[in-house]
């Protein structure tokens, strides 16, 4: 299973502070199955330029399936998109 660069529909949370806080996500899967990934705890969150679009990375621990895994996950601030980068294990 090779998950990269798939668009996501993303619950977050926004704090008082301005910060973003992912909550869960769904995607569709190469067999065309909705699958649902509820975050378990969000590790790190870093702003990034990528070819002068600002977006924050976030590094996020949660379970697919019956296997616990780290989603890289990525906001795109100018059309506020939600991307799943890669699944690292």
């Amino acid at each position: 299973m090779e998950l990269r660069n798939i668009p996501v529909q993303m619950l977050s949370v926004c704090g008082a502070d301005g910060k973003m806080l992912p909550i869960r996500f769904r995607f569709e899967d190469e067999e065309h199955l909705m699958q649902t990934v509820s975050i378990d705890r969000v590790l790190s969150s870093n702003e990034v330029r990528y070819v002068g679009i600002e977006a924050v990375v976030f590094l996020c621990r949660a379970a697919l399936g019956a296997k616990e895994r780290l989603f890289e996950l990525r906001y795109t601030l100018r059309t506020h998109r939600w991307v799943l980068l890669r699944v690292i294990y």
